[in-house]
């Protein structure tokens, strides 16, 4: 998503998605705390917020002169709203299964441009041999498909040559997972990317409240008290205690409380 003109046509923060918010929130935290010496304290921001300092100092400049947390939204990873650049979304990750390689599907997509080829969401008229801002090798790299679903279709493409690729991306995906052997299904299984299960996340939940009743401890002693306030934060910023729920939420509550007051910013 483009940067808007004005603020009137930015986002709605509720309904942008939640790893946005709570970066957004995250960079509220960080430049609030910035202090003197000011280069010091954005080398510090930019550590934690893992960008530069060039990038830090900018944030942090726009977000004080207009305390409006819109300056701090990253617009290129907001998904598109405009629905022609999803229609060429859609177009670019069917061509890409279409070939061996990212290069070489860039390589069909200019010849398609160059000859002033329909191609779904771009304008019928443009110049031949100027790519529009956007639609360069470095932005449509970013949504070519991963690797694991590289994986899926060039095994089924061993397997048989498919007839039709006019069939909608999630129809056609979840057709070669239906073409796949038990082996290269277990195979595929192990290679996906790990996620929380009900089990894990109890023993999260379980780390997360042990974690805090030690540091609790140790801020009555006044020891480790910049570690527990630092921990506090992270769990504030990611927004970790909707995790916790009935009793167990009131006692991770009353913990993170108790070291906010003893562990003030």
């Amino acid at each position: 998503m483009k940067r808007p003109r004005s603020n009137n046509a930015a986002p709605i923060l509720d309904e942008m998605p939640p790893e946005q918010r709570n970066q957004i929130h995250r960079w509220v935290l960080a430049l609030d705390s910035v202090g003197s010496p000011i280069q010091k304290s954005l080398e510090r921001v930019a550590d934690q917020m893992r960008c530069s300092v060039g990038t830090a100092r900018r944030k942090y400049y726009d977000y004080r002169n207009s305390r409006d947390w819109r300056v701090l939204v990253n617009y290129a990873a907001l998904p598109y709203e405009n629905q022609n650049h999803k229609m060429f979304r859609d177009w670019w990750r069917n061509l890409c299964f279409e070939h061996k390689s990212v290069k070489a599907a860039y390589r069909t997509f200019l010849k398609f441009f160059n000859s002033n080829a329909p191609i779904p969401g771009m304008p019928s008229r443009r110049r031949p041999g100027v790519v529009p801002s956007g639609f360069g090798y470095d932005s449509l790299i970013r949504h070519a498909p991963t690797p694991f679903e590289r994986r899926v279709f060039a095994r089924v493409r061993e397997q048989r040559r498919w007839s039709s690729l006019q069939l909608p991306e999630a129809e056609r995906f979840s057709d070669q997972l239906s073409q796949l052997s038990r082996k290269e299904l277990v195979r595929l299984i192990h290679e996906r990317e790990r996620r929380f299960s009900g089990s894990d996340l109890g023993l999260w939940r379980q780390g997360v409240s042990n974690r805090l009743r030690v540091l609790l401890a140790r801020c009555r002693n006044r020891v480790f008290v910049r570690e527990a306030r630092e921990f506090a934060d992270w769990l504030l910023c990611h927004g970790a205690l909707k995790l916790f729920e009935g009793s167990e939420k009131l006692d991770v509550e009353r913990l993170f409380e108790e070291i906010l007051r003893l562990c003030p910013a």
